[in-house]
């Protein structure tokens, strides 16, 4: 049965419908001339003017109606979703927060590397954090499957082919891997949480209560110290099984 645009968009998570909205909406405006793109991308007016706003428009604005536009947000929303429905399923409050510090950094480099449209890094950062965290998964690209461990470089390939610089790229890696790096990798090794998600933020958009509690820090599956806990426990559980005897039939002297 085919499906309508209203069920589907309904279907998606608040996050995912959020950043549609507000890219569409952004170029929206921008391409029928109802706010200059001037006024939405990064420049010093952000700070200097006190201009806030430009720090989420030069993150969601993927640039003005056309082919290669709507091909960029059918992928926007994609690396969103993928991220909504898989590690933030049920967190929508870390989700925002994870929004807010990759924009933040992405901000941050956009201004000292000139970069007024943080968007095309900022999709590029939530493709690594994705990909990062589920290695063996299937993506496809124009019909082709790669592993997620080698897509994000499979993409930038294509933009390079396709004549776009790989500065843009290259800033969304590095913050997404700082991202994963503090949120996944330095819990275990520092038993420390850098990334936590503050209460204010939480009780905006609280949490299932059906979670189940943890007494440690929150640790992805995925990172490769879990697994190789995982693999050593595993190990020692068959090399230590208990040797019963060889029994006895009931009833026998």
């Amino acid at each position: 049965m085919s499906q309508n645009f209203g069920d589907w968009f309904n279907q998606l998570g608040l996050v995912t419908r959020a950043s549609l909205v507000a890219s569409v909406g952004l170029s929206a405006a921008c391409s029928l001339n109802v706010v200059s793109v001037s006024s939405v991308v990064l420049t010093s007016e952000a700070i200097t003017s006190l201009q806030v706003w430009r720090f989420v428009t030069s993150a969601f604005y993927l640039g003005n109606f056309s082919f290669p536009w709507l091909m960029t947000v059918a992928m926007f929303v994609t690396y969103v979703k993928n991220n909504e429905e898989s590690d933030f399923k049920g967190k929508t409050a870390d989700m925002a927060y994870m929004f807010v510090l990759l924009a933040s950094a992405l901000s941050v480099a956009g201004l000292f590397f000139h970069v007024y449209v943080t968007s095309f890094s900022f999709l590029m950062g939530l493709c690594w954090i994705f990909c990062k965290r589920h290695p063996e998964q299937e993506l496809t690209l124009f019909g082709f499957s790669f592993r997620s461990a080698v897509f994000p470089w499979v993409l930038m390939a294509l933009h390079l082919v396709m004549g776009q610089g790989l500065l843009a790229d290259l800033l969304g890696i590095v913050a997404g891997h700082a991202y994963v790096f503090f949120k996944d990798v330095f819990p275990i090794s520092h038993n420390q949480l850098w990334l936590e998600t503050p209460m204010w933020l939480r009780r905006q958009f609280p949490q299932p209560t059906h979670r189940v509690a943890s007494f440690g820090p929150e640790v992805h599956p995925y990172d490769p110290r879990f697994q190789a806990a995982r693999r050593s426990e595993a190990q020692q559980g068959r090399s230590g099984l208990h040797n019963w005897g060889r029994g006895q039939t009931l009833g026998s002297s």
